[in-house]
């Protein structure tokens, strides 16, 4: 299993805009995508001649040799992820008739999908885009403000939620210590900190 990296996309603007958007981005028979309400081949489509069945060290040769792209190479390179994105939720809402907003709750192989982000915001300058995600490990989030250019990618500060402070985990001692005198978190055993980005403070 990899480790996921989840966000959500609030996409808003007129309706119409926002109902071309939501029906563009589903899945095709064209790319044997039918179903899913979010597909990245409308963004970056995949070549029709890739390969898509399971690829073992062998096959993958064979293709590099033919010429012939697969899908695990070629969507890592493209899409800056190893699969699609799954859709665990989709919703539409509205507040006094405007902005109208469709809502998606995607998730990622191992990676925030940085290509497709970036063709999806060039392709529809008439929407704004909020993103917001983080990968499950907690390594790093993403925020992304469309209509004020904002694109922020970062690691956390680890925080203890009790008192605020700043933290970090001390392996040679096996526990969590604060940053900023060295001392040791109390019930450090049990402790788990808050992950806190600048765009949260």
């Amino acid at each position: 299993m990899p480790n996921w990296f989840y966000f959500r996309i609030n996409v808003s603007g007129q309706q119409e805009d926002v109902d071309t958007f939501v029906e563009n981005v589903k899945g095709s028979k064209e790319f044997d995508t039918e179903g899913r309400e979010f597909d990245f081949n409308h963004f970056i489509p995949q070549p029709e001649n890739i390969f898509r069945d399971n690829l073992s060290t062998d096959k993958e040769k064979e293709l590099d040799n033919l010429g012939l792209p697969n899908w695990y190479t070629w969507n890592n390179a493209n899409w800056g992820t190893k699969w699609n994105a799954v859709c665990d939720e989709f919703d539409e809402v509205t507040v006094n008739g405007f902005p109208y907003e469709a809502i998606y709750q995607l998730r990622t192989a191992w990676a925030f999908p940085n290509p497709v982000i970036e063709k999806m915001i060039e392709m529809y300058p008439n929407l704004d885009f909020d993103i917001v995600g983080e990968e499950e490990s907690s390594s790093y989030g993403v925020y992304i403000v469309s209509s004020e250019e904002i694109w922020n990618e970062e690691e956390p500060t680890l925080i203890d939620e009790m008192n605020g402070r700043e933290v970090y985990y001390d392996g040679d001692n096996d526990w969590w210590a604060y940053m900023d005198d060295d001392t040791m978190v109390e019930d450090s055993d049990a402790f788990w900190p808050i992950n806190q980005y600048s765009w949260s403070e």
